[in-house]
C-alpha cells in the first residue's frame, strides 16, 4: 500500500524537507511546540521516512509521551549513530491533510524570497559601484586640488628679504655723550628685550643695568648702584658684560670684572650667586673674566665665556662647580682650542654653541658633548680680513628663528648678516673700515668700543721688545697715538685719531706693560711699550680703571 511521507534531513541544517509525489517543501521553525525526534539514519541515505500513521501513534503512546522532555521534545535512541531532528506536529499534520494548499504557499513564499534575494543582491552590487565611483571621483578632484595648490604655492611664494634701513635711531643713551645720570650710559655692551619692547642694557662702566621702557629714553637701574659705584658684594657689579632676561623679567648677567655669574630676580636688591668665587683662576669653580652668558632652558643650565681660560663652562642649578663645555685646551687654533671666547650663543634646536674666537677672528660651532668645533663663518686659519667672507676681532653675535646669524664685527666697524648656511654675508649696519661720524667703534650689538687716548710718550719705539713677539709677527714700531676705549670722562682733549686696536699683553713689569696692537691703516700688528698713565689721572681708582681697560684684549 503507497502511503504518504515526509523526508527528514539533518538537524544541523535547521530545516525540514517533505517529499510528496517527488516535490519537496522547506518547513521552518515556529514558535509553536516542537518535539524532537532521534531518528535512525543509514550511512548510505541521510534521509528518513516517517508515515502519518507513525506520527498518530507517537502521539498516542504513553512510553513516547513518558519521554517528552520538560522542553516537549523526544529522543528515540534506536541506533548508536541517530541523529536528532525538530518536528513539528501540527504544521507536519496541516502539510498531510492539505498536501496542495501547502506546497503552494511554501511555492510562493519561496519565489518571493528569491526575488527580495536577487533584489537585495542587485541593490549591494549597484551601491558598491556607485561608491567606487565616488571614491575614484573624490581622489581625482583631490589630486587636481593639490597640484594647483603646489602650482600657485610655488609661484606665490617669494623668498623674505631682511631689510634694514642704514640710519640708526638712538633708543638709549645720548649720541656722542657718557655719563652716569638715568637718560646716558657708559660703554653699552650687552642687551635684552621683552616681548612688550622693554629694553635691558648692561651699563658696563656705569656697572649697572638699565632698564628702559618702550618709548623712554630715562633709565631705570634694576641691578648694580645708580650710582655707577663697583665691589664685589652680591649688591653690586663690576664691568658686567651680557645678560640673559627670562619670561619673567629675571637677569642672568656676566659681571666680567667680578670672574662670576649672578642670577638676579625682578625687583630684587642683589644678586644671586651662580659661578666664580670672585677670585680669577683656571679651576672648575673659578673663572676668568666672564664675557657672555647663555641659558639652556630645558635642562636649566647656565653658561658662561670664560674669556683668558678659553672655555665655555656650564652649571647646574645650586651647583657653582662647572664643568667644561668647549675648550680649555689652551689658546689656539687646533680644533680643540679656542681663543679669547668673548661671545656664545645656544642653539636648542641643534644642542650646540656659537662662539666667537675674538683672537681668530671667526664663528665656530661646538656641539654638546664634541670635543672640536666645526667652523660656521671667517676664516679657519684665524686671519682677519675686511672681505663679506671674513671678519676682523667679532665680539657679539645672535641666530634669528630662520637661523640667520648676526655678527658684530668690531675692527670692521660693520654689522654682517650671514643667511642660514652661507658663508658670504651681508652689512646691514655700519661701513666697513669706516667709522662713524663720531668717529667711535661699533661694537658689540651695535654698540661703541670705548677709546682712550694716551700721550705720544706714553708710546714709544722700543726695539729690545722685538724678540718678544718675533715668531707671532708682532713688530715693534712708534705708535703716536694708540686708543682702547673711549672713557670721554677722562679723555678731556677728545682726540679721535683712530689708529690702533689693542689686542694682546705681551709682557709687563713694574708700572711698565708691553702690549700688542693691530695698525688700523697698515692692516699688520704691532707692539707697543705703555711706561705710564697719563698723570692727569691722579685719582688712583680712576688709574686703576683705566689699566683695566688697557687689559681687555690681552
Amino acid at each position: 500500500m503507497k502511503t504518504n511521507s515526509i523526508s527528514i534531513v539533518k538537524v544541523t541544517r535547521q530545516r525540514i524537507k517533505q517529499t510528496k509525489n517527488n516535490q519537496h517543501r522547506k518547513i521552518k521553525k515556529t514558535s509553536s511546540r516542537v518535539v524532537h525526534v532521534t531518528v535512525g539514519l543509514s550511512h548510505q541515505n541521510t534521509s528518513c521516512s516517517v508515515s502519518n500513521r507513525t506520527i498518530d501513534n507517537l502521539q498516542k503512546d504513553k512510553s513516547f509521551q513518558s519521554k517528552v522532555n520538560n522542553n516537549n521534545s523526544i529522543a528515540l535512541n534506536q541506533h548508536q549513530d541517530d541523529k536528532p531532528i525538530s518536528l513539528n506536529l501540527s504544521k507536519v499534520k496541516d502539510a498531510w491533510a492539505n498536501p496542495t494548499d501547502y506546497h503552494n504557499k511554501r511555492s510562493n513564499q519561496n519565489l518571493n524570497n528569491k526575488k527580495k534575494k536577487k533584489y537585495t543582491r542587485s541593490c549591494l552590487i549597484w551601491l558598491l559601484l556607485v561608491l567606487v565611483l565616488l571614491i575614484i571621483t573624490g581622489l581625482i578632484v583631490l589630486i587636481v586640488f593639490l597640484t594647483k595648490s603646489k602650482k600657485s604655492s610655488t609661484t606665490n611664494i617669494v623668498n623674505p628679504v631682511l631689510r634694514w634701513n642704514a640710519s640708526g635711531i638712538t633708543v638709549a643713551g645720548l649720541t656722542g655723550m657718557s655719563g652716569i645720570n638715568a637718560s646716558q650710559l657708559n660703554n653699552p655692551w650687552g642687551l635684552a628685550l621683552t616681548y612688550n619692547g622693554t629694553l635691558y642694557v648692561t651699563d658696563r662702566y656705569n656697572n649697572r643695568v638699565q632698564q628702559f621702557v618702550s618709548g623712554s629714553t630715562v633709565g631705570t637701574t634694576v641691578a648694580g648702584h645708580s650710582n655707577g659705584m663697583s665691589n664685589s658684594m652680591l649688591n653690586s657689579l663690576f664691568f658686567p658684560s651680557k645678560i640673559v632676561l627670562d619670561s619673567n623679567e629675571n637677569l642672568y648677567i656676566a659681571d666680567g670684572f667680578n670672574n662670576r655669574g649672578l642670577y638676579w630676580a625682578k625687583g630684587s636688591n642683589s644678586g644671586v650667586l651662580i659661578a666664580g668665587t670672585g677670585v680669577p683662576g683656571s679651576a672648575l669653580d673659578q673663572l676668568n673674566f666672564t664675557y657672555d652668558i647663555a641659558r639652556n632652558w630645558n635642562s636649566d643650565i647656565t653658561y658662561l665665556a670664560d674669556y683668558y681660560n678659553n672655555r665655555v663652562m656650564g652649571y647646574r642649578s645650586g651647583n657653582t662647580t662647572g664643568f667644561v663645555v668647549a675648550g680649555n685646551n689652551g689658546a689656539g687654533g687646533n680644533y680643540t682650542q679656542l681663543d679669547g671666547p668673548i661671545a656664545i650663543y645656544f642653539d636648542s634646536l641643534s644642542n650646540s654653541f656659537l662662539i666667537a674666537n675674538f683672537n681668530r677672528h671667526n664663528i665656530v660651532r661646538w656641539t654638546l658633548g664634541a670635543n672640536n668645533w666645526t667652523l660656521v663663518v671667517g676664516s679657519i686659519n684665524g686671519l682677519p680680513g675686511s672681505t663679506s667672507t671674513l671678519l676682523f676681532a667679532p665680539t657679539g653675535l645672535t641666530l634669528d628663528p630662520m637661523g640667520n646669524l648676526y655678527v658684530a664685527d668690531l675692527a670692521n666697524n660693520r654689522i654682517q648678516l650671514f643667511l642660514n648656511g652661507e658663508m658670504n654675508a651681508t652689512t646691514i649696519a655700519g661701513k666697513t673700515g669706516q667709522l662713524g661720524n663720531d668717529n667711535w667703534y661699533k661694537y658689540n650689538e651695535v654698540l661703541r668700543l670705548r677709546q682712550l687716548t694716551l700721550k705720544r710718550d706714553e708710546c714709544d719705539l722700543a726695539q729690545d721688545l722685538e724678540k718678544l713677539d718675533r715668531k707671532r709677527n708682532v713688530h715693534i714700531r712708534e705708535l703716536k697715538r694708540l686708543y682702547n676705549e673711549d672713557h670721554s670722562r677722562f679723555n678731556k682733549n677728545n682726540v679721535l685719531n683712530e689708529r690702533y686696536l689693542l689686542l694682546t699683553l705681551i709682557g709687563k713689569g713694574g708700572f711698565t706693560e708691553v702690549h700688542r696692537a693691530f695698525d688700523l691703516r697698515e692692516q699688520r700688528y704691532v707692539a707697543c711699550k705703555i711706561h705710564q698713565l697719563n698723570k692727569e689721572w691722579k685719582d688712583e681708582k680712576k688709574v686703576n680703571y683705566i689699566k683695566h681697560a688697557l687689559r681687555e684684549y690681552n
